[in-house]
């Protein structure tokens, strides 16, 4: 079959998504068009399980999951209608970004990794999972569901901002040093689009708080 790059695969659910709204329908069929892509780019190959492109996937999956998480909520309760878009759009890329990963995962014959599992051996910096770079505390989750307002809004941009650092740092790592052709393409992808995302949130925080 021919092979479709994630971005424009991305774009033709972005395409569906705008002709028909509903942005929650579109997270489904997202994930089924990464899953499809992970299959069709490039030629197979089974990394180790201490590979940097295993360990990579797994940890970003989870990473992924805390990130949507906050999105699903703040587009819900965001006040501020741009903070809420911003949440959709991320909602939408990383579970996209999640079926790839699950893909190739599963091409490979692995899964998504124990979350009792030590985090990170693949940069040499071993840490559970619960405290990889960027992951928030339950504390810092509790605070930003019992947030209200434009506070719960700024507060959330802050968390997605730090969050997307620690997620840069692993992509970049993997970018450099995994083995499989899509997976660092898909690393930096990963880092180039959060970091972009961080300058747009960084807008919104200093807008917010001027409009307090």
């Amino acid at each position: 079959s021919e092979a479709v790059g994630p971005e424009a695969a991305a774009g033709k659910a972005m395409d569906w998504l705008n002709r028909h709204g509903g942005w929650l329908a579109a997270i489904l069929m997202v994930g089924l068009i990464a899953g499809l892509v992970g299959f069709s780019i490039g030629e197979p190959t089974h990394p180790s399980a201490d590979s940097v492109d295993v360990g990579f996937l797994q940890d970003m999956y989870f990473h992924h999951d805390q990130a949507v998480e906050m999105s699903l909520m703040m587009a819900a309760d965001a006040t501020d209608k741009i903070v809420r878009g911003e949440a959709q759009e991320i909602v939408i890329q990383q579970r996209f970004e999640q079926g790839a990963m699950a893909a190739w995962l599963g091409e490979w014959g692995y899964d998504l990794g124990d979350l009792d599992r030590t985090s990170m051996q693949w940069m040499n910096t071993p840490t559970p999972v619960a405290r990889m770079d960027g992951i928030q505390s339950p504390e810092q989750m509790a605070a930003l569901r019992d947030a209200t307002g434009t506070e719960k809004d700024i507060l959330y941009l802050q968390m997605m901002n730090d969050h997307h650092r620690g997620g840069i740092h692993m992509a970049d790592y993997a970018a450099a040093r995994a083995g499989d052709a899509r997976v660092r393409n898909q690393a930096r992808i990963m880092a180039r689009n959060q970091g972009l995302e961080i300058g747009e949130m960084n807008g919104m925080i200093k807008r917010l708080e001027q409009e307090k």
